[in-house]
Order: structure tokens, then C-alpha cells, then sequence
């Protein structure tokens, strides 16, 4: 049975004064078990996916902070309204929808929901680069 070097996980021989594969020398730390010399893409991909996920929560949360409020009576939609493109007027007992041409809150859902999207992209995308420039300097 051969020896696993503590530095590459390469197998050698009992014997062998030298690593065969990296060249350094064995130590009383080398071990007679198998070595997980698997390469990481799972943790690199995982790397990207939540640099991903971060960027869309962070542009996400500057596109909602930049969505103007109502010029009627200052509300400004939530995120849930912004997604949906429709708001629920409670003074007036109506459904508002993004595409009314004459509310101002309608005015304010389709302003946001350009806003959130558009930021949200952003940031995915910018997390995405991030992230991918992080994988690649972990290897």
C-alpha cells in the first residue's frame, strides 16, 4: 500500500524519499489512506451562483430604493407591487395596474418596475463576473 503526500495527495511508494509528482519531501505526515484528489467545480460553481444571488439582492434593493413614489400622495409601492405591476389603492378600493394611463401611482409601479429589473440585471450580471473572476483565482 502506498503513501499519500500530504502537499498534492499524489500516490507513492513506502519507500520513496520524494514525492513523484510534486517533488517534495515525504513526512512523518504522509498517510496510508485514500486521498480526495477530487478538483473543486462544485465549490466554484457554488462561488458564482452566490455571487449571483448577491448581486441580484443587492441591485434589487438599489433598483427599489431608486423607484419613485406616487406624485398623488407620495405612497411608494412595495417590492411585491413592483413585481407584480399592480397595486391595491385602499383609499379608492381599486386595483391599480402598471399600464393605467391616468393614476399616479400606475406612473410609480411602471417607473419602479423599471427600475428594479433593470438593476437586479445588473447586479446578477456583475455578481456573475465576480464571481467567475473569484473561481478563477481560487484554482
Amino acid at each position: 500500500m502506498g503513501l499519500h503526500c500530504t502537499y498534492c495527495g499524489n500516490k507513492n511508494d513506502e519507500d520513496a524519499v520524494f514525492c513523484s509528482e510534486c517533488g517534495k519531501a515525504r513526512t512523518p505526515n504522509d498517510e496510508k489512506k485514500e486521498f480526495n484528489k477530487t478538483p473543486l467545480i462544485s465549490s466554484k460553481k457554488t462561488i458564482v451562483i452566490v455571487s449571483i444571488l448577491v448581486g441580484l439582492l443587492f441591485g434589487g434593493a438599489i433598483g427599489f430604493s431608486l423607484a419613485p413614489e406616487s406624485a398623488g400622495r407620495g405612497e411608494k409601492p412595495s417590492v411585491m407591487n413592483l413585481i407584480k405591476g399592480s397595486y391595491y389603492d385602499p383609499v379608492n378600493h381599486v386595483l391599480r395596474k402598471s399600464g393605467d394611463p391616468d393614476s399616479h401611482i400606475s406612473t410609480a409601479l411602471r417607473k419602479g418596475r423599471e427600475y428594479l429589473f433593470l438593476f437586479s440585471l445588473l447586479g446578477a450580471c456583475t455578481g456573475g463576473l465576480v464571481g467567475y473572476g473569484l473561481q478563477r483565482r481560487k484554482t
